[in-house]
C-alpha cells in the first residue's frame, strides 16, 4: 500500500542520528579537513662570523614525493621568509652568486605553524663530512658547486635563572604538582619550534 510504504520511509527519516550524506555529496555546514594546510618558516641568514648576509637565495623542496621548489631572498638584515610550507620533511639549499650552501639538517614542518630557522653559511665540520657534505660537491637543488655548509642554529630555550626569571619558573616553585604539569607543557609547546634531522644527500 502506497500510504505504508510513505509512513515507513517517514519512519526512518526520523530515527536516523543525523543528515545523511551519499558519496559526492558534501554536507551543508560542514567545511572539509584542508589536508594542504601550509606553514611559514622565516629566518636569519648569517656567515660563519655571524653577520647577517643579504641577496642569499633560500630554498625549499620537499624531501619525498614531488612539490614545488620554493624561494625567498634574504633582505639587508639577512631574513627570509617562505611561505606556503606544507607539513612534512623539507630540505633547504643556499645561494649567493655562483655558490652554494646545503643545509646540514632537515626540517620537519608542521602544519598551521610560524616556525623560525636561523643558518649560518661556513666550513663544513668532521659532522657534515661523515654525512657526505663538503666543498665543491654539486648542490642539486641550488644548482651549483658547495662552498661550505649551512649550518641550522638550535635554538634552545632559557635555562636555570633565566627560565625562572620568565615566570614559568615562579609558577611552578608557588604552585605545585599541577604547575609544574602546566609548567612543563607551556614549556613545550613552543611555536617557533623547529625539528631537526640529520641531512643525508
Amino acid at each position: 500500500m502506497p500510504v505504508r510504504r510513505i509512513l515507513v520511509s517517514l519512519l526512518v527519516l526520523a530515527i536516523l542520528p543525523g543528515p545523511v550524506s551519499l558519496p559526492g555529496l558534501a554536507v551543508a555546514g560542514r567545511e572539509p579537513a584542508d589536508p594542504l594546510a601550509t606553514s611559514t618558516i622565516r629566518g636569519v641568514v648569517r656567515d660563519a662570523n655571524g653577520t647577517p648576509l643579504a641577496g642569499v637565495t633560500v630554498l625549499a623542496a620537499p624531501l619525498e614525493g614531488d612539490g614545488p621548489v620554493l624561494s625567498a631572498t634574504t633582505d639587508a638584515k639577512g631574513r627570509y621568509e617562505l611561505r606556503g610550507v606544507r607539513y612534512g620533511h623539507w630540505r633547504l639549499a643556499f645561494r649567493r652568486g655562483k655558490e652554494a650552501w646545503p643545509a646540514n639538517r632537515v626540517l620537519l614542518v608542521p602544519p598551521k605553524k610560524k616556525i623560525e630557522a636561523n643558518f649560518s653559511l661556513g666550513p663544513p665540520v668532521p659532522e657534515d663530512e661523515a654525512l657526505g657534505l663538503g666543498t665543491g660537491a654539486e648542490v642539486p637543488l641550488a644548482g651549483a658547486p658547495a662552498a661550505g655548509v649551512a649550518h641550522l642554529e638550535e635554538r634552545l630555550g632559557p635555562s636555570g635563572w633565566a627560565w625562572f626569571k620568565t615566570g614559568r619558573g615562579v609558577a611552578v616553585l608557588i604552585g605545585g604538582g599541577a604547575l609544574v604539569v602546566a609548567g612543563v607543557i607551556a614549556l613545550a609547546d613552543e611555536d617557533d619550534e623547529v625539528i631537526a634531522s640529520p641531512y643525508e644527500p
